[in-house]
């Protein structure tokens, strides 16, 4: 990211881009230092636990006075965020889609940690009404694909082809898409945002973004495009990632993701921990819904730093079951 801005824009763009990445990489760190082992990952959860119920709980406060009480409330009160006339909830976050991605992968760490029904249940309960204060249809589509993920993963726990049919499966779909849509982005915005019309603004976003990208493919353009659409607004951290800092930058942070969860071949039929082998797939689950989402969000500032940490989390566990530590 720093030598990318750096090659772009020049030596004035290093203190941006490094902030950006000590986002993301300052949150990783420091869940690779301190949580790795059972003790301390369930310290995080619990913390986890106790800041989604502060969130929420503040979040109904936003919908219920129709203001975003502690956005920006140290300049002035903003104005509410508001969604076919209903105020959509931000809490602490700088976007009511940030918070709502919050909620939503919180619940995916909740439900494989929580061990009654009841305790599941409440916890999920919760996060989901994050989701729906926020009126993020990432959101809601997120937390819909956490239900049913978990929901298919109790109903054949013991089959180990679960996950290889899972992945075949959403294969075929996507390949299906590509075939049978003539513009498949335009298939996929439209089915993931509540108004279609938003679908297609995204849609066009990213035939944009795309057109720039191919013209500056390996360093990217730094932070001015020069451009009134992409200047305005870029719904995509993929997209942004890429007209920023070039497509070798995206691809080391996509393979990155992907390397935390990436099978071990020694331990693909768990460690025999069944509470840590459930933390696994919730932390893959989290970072998958990170990576899902971002395609239509755009993630900074604490986002970023939790999505890293989360990135950091799911590491440890993986070098834990390598070491067979449990």
């Amino acid at each position: 990211m720093i030598v990318a801005a750096a090659g772009s824009v020049g030596p004035s763009a290093i203190p941006t881009a490094g902030g950006d990445a000590l986002d993301f990489l300052g949150g990783y760190l420091v869940s690779r230092a301190f949580f790795l082992g059972r003790p301390a990952l369930d310290a995080f959860v619990q913390v986890l636990k106790l800041l989604a119920i502060i969130v929420i709980i503040l979040a109904v406060a936003d919908s219920i006075s129709d203001k975003n009480l502690l956005t920006h409330a140290a300049t002035a009160p903003a104005e509410a965020v508001l969604r076919d006339g209903w105020t959509r909830a931000s809490s602490t976050f700088d976007h009511p889609i940030l918070f709502g991605v919050f909620c939503a992968v919180t619940a995916a760490t909740l439900l494989y940690w929580e061990k009654t029904f009841l305790g599941r249940s409440a916890a999920v309960g919760l996060c989901l009404l994050g989701c729906f204060l926020s009126l993020s249809s990432a959101a809601l589509m997120a937390a819909a694909l956490i239900l049913m993920v978990f929901t298919y993963d109790q109903l054949f726990e013991r089959n180990s082809w679960r996950w290889s049919a899972l992945w075949i499966s959403l294969g075929a779909l996507m390949l299906a898409v590509l075939v049978v849509t003539e513009h498949p982005l335009n298939w996929v915005f439209s089915h993931l945002t509540f108004n279609p019309q938003t679908g297609y603004y995204r849609a066009m976003v990213w035939d944009v973004a795309l057109t720039y990208i191919a013209q500056s493919p390996v360093i990217g353009y730094g932070y001015e495009f020069n451009d009134v659409l992409l200047d305005n607004t870029v719904d995509s951290i993929w997209l942004v990632l890429s007209l920023r800092f070039g497509v070798p930058m995206l691809l080391l942070f996509f393979f990155t993701n992907i390397a935390t969860f990436f099978p071990n071949p020694r331990n693909l039929e768990g460690t025999g921990d069944v509470h840590m082998d459930q933390m696994r797939l919730a932390f893959t689950l989290v970072l998958l819904m990170f990576m899902f989402t971002g395609l239509t969000v755009h993630f900074w500032k604490s986002m970023l730093t939790f999505w890293g940490m989360c990135l950091g989390v799911r590491a440890s566990l993986r070098e834990s079951a390598i070491h067979g530590i449990g």
